[in-house]
């Protein structure tokens, strides 16, 4: 939280904003999405009280004074499509206030009742995996070769979607992550590989 207020002080309007997250994420029992710091901590033995986790809340807070005018958040975790209904009204708020050229984006590895994939120990989540594939050059490209936020987005909840279809059909179980990818506001050229 220190460094989104470091980034507060400095950030310019005319930056773009990025901020990933890969982490454990979770739903309290009001609903709340939170996620898992590096100095989070259990309260109690069963773990149903943290201490130092990191509320939708918090963020959004911490995201309202950032003065970038495009802003992508990515967060990989269970619960994260948990974030969406604060987020739509964080961009109500700065819609009133601010001009209309803003983006707000959000990339949820999950919806808000859905686990998130990891790798195999020492790589990446599935949706992680899928963002790189996409920004690396995967995801499709406009006429000057750029990929957009919007197009990553796009890219990687449906190549997130299909891998797991694939393992439900070899794994003989249910395997439910649906990435949530929401988009507020205008798109952004994110990168020319």
């Amino acid at each position: 939280m220190s460094k989104l207020k470091d980034l507060a002080e400095k950030a310019l309007p005319q930056d773009v904003f990025v901020l990933f997250i890969a982490s454990h994420g979770m739903l309290d029992s009001s609903g709340q999405y939170s996620f898992a710091a590096y100095d989070t901590k259990c309260v109690d033995s069963q773990c149903t009280q943290l201490q130092g986790h990191i509320t939708s809340t918090d963020l959004l807070e911490a995201s309202k004074k950032i003065k970038a005018m495009t802003q992508l958040l990515i967060l990989d975790t269970c619960h994260s499509g948990g974030l969406d209904y604060k987020l739509s009204g964080l961009y109500d708020a700065r819609m009133s206030v601010l001009a209309k050229n803003m983006g707000l984006h959000l990339f949820a590895s999950a919806q808000a009742t859905d686990v998130a994939l990891d790798g195999k120990p020492g790589t990446n989540g599935l949706f992680t995996s899928k963002l790189l594939e996409g920004i690396l050059g995967a995801a499709r490209k406009n006429e000057k070769g750029n990929i957009s936020i919007m197009t990553l987005g796009d890219y990687a909840k449906t190549k997130t979607a299909e891998q797991i279809s694939f393992k439900e059909k070899n794994a003989g179980g249910v395997i439910q992550q649906m990435p949530l990818i929401q988009h507020f506001g205008k798109d952004y050229p994110l990168a020319h590989p």
